[in-house]
């Protein structure tokens, strides 16, 4: 006596069975997935399945699982275990409504009963390491007129080498701001600009810091972990303040997580770490060219439209 929708969603994300909310049109009340003993005996499809499910009940599904050895053993217990299970969803019912499984098409190209994963939704992984941004403190004795002050060469470069120490991979607008900030001083000129970067240059020099591109990291740096930006202040939370390297293991991270996953979920997913609830066309330019770098390495590899770890 139940509405049921078969096959809701697209490849990877299929569920078997939807049971619709009579009184809420739009709802789905439960997924019923029908599995059987065979395919989950191996390890890599209970991961897969697994991130799967994960991925759906953060669309708000609540599944109920139905193996087939139960159905053609004890048919009737089966099925009034699954009776049970859509009845109970009927009462916590959610006050939002189910969205669909993820579809591959563009959001101009779908139908708009048809969602699909937002980007503020959890990435498909129930292992993700991500840690909040560490910004440095920074104390000195008493602020400074202006950077070019002479004398204040060694207090501005003891300060620029701690903001590495603690948030390397750091770009350089973000080391001068922290620098300034702490110095008491509100603007981020050009010519501050310079003259942080010329300080950091004896830093580098010296060996308490390494510089490439943009970026300054700590001399001997060799793990680049991936931090969450969301609570960092709206000049701070920039694309093009990600280094490279942090970009790849986020990267790495959300492909190996989701046991392979197509291009336009990777550069969601990926932002989705850093703390970005949007994708605009410079986030997505920007880790589509890293994404294209590590394919032509071999980091990552191609097979029909999904991208896996190389």
């Amino acid at each position: 006596g139940y509405a049921v929708e078969h096959q809701v969603g697209v490849t990877g994300y299929f569920i078997d069975l939807a049971i619709k909310d009579p009184e809420h049109p739009g709802r789905y009340l439960l997924g019923i997935e029908c599995d059987g003993a065979t395919y989950h005996s191996t390890q890599s499809a209970r991961d897969r399945d697994r991130l799967r499910q994960h991925v759906l009940e953060g669309l708000g599904w609540r599944f109920h699982r139905i193996w087939s050895t139960d159905w053609f053993q004890y048919r009737d217990r089966a099925l009034r275990k699954a009776v049970e299970a859509i009845e109970a969803a009927k009462v916590s019912a959610p006050s939002v409504l189910n969205k669909k499984p993820p579809v591959d098409t563009e959001p101009d190209e779908k139908p708009e009963s048809e969602p699909v994963v937002a980007v503020d939704s959890e990435p498909p992984t129930s292992q993700q390491q991500v840690e909040m941004y560490k910004v440095a403190e920074l104390f000195i004795s008493k602020p400074f007129a202006d950077l070019d002050v002479v004398g204040f060469h060694d207090e501005v470069l003891a300060l620029i080498e701690e903001v590495v120490s603690v948030e390397c991979p750091v770009h350089l607008e973000e080391v001068a701001r922290r620098v300034l900030s702490a110095v008491g001083i509100e603007k981020l000129s050009s010519s501050r600009l310079r003259t942080i970067e010329t300080v950091a240059e004896s830093g580098e020099h010296s060996g308490g810091i390494r510089r490439q591109g943009e970026f300054f990291y700590f001399p001997d740096q060799e793990t680049f972990p991936v931090r969450d930006r969301s609570e960092l202040p709206s000049i701070s939370r920039k694309i093009e303040f990600i280094a490279p390297e942090e970009l790849q293991t986020a990267i790495k991270q959300v492909v190996s997580d989701a046991v392979g996953i197509q291009l336009d979920g990777l550069v969601r997913y990926t932002c989705r770490l850093f703390g970005f609830k949007k994708v605009s066309a410079n986030m997505r330019v920007r880790i589509e060219n890293v994404i294209d770098e590590m394919l032509a390495c071999g980091t990552l590899e191609k097979r029909g439209e999904s991208l896996l770890i190389g």
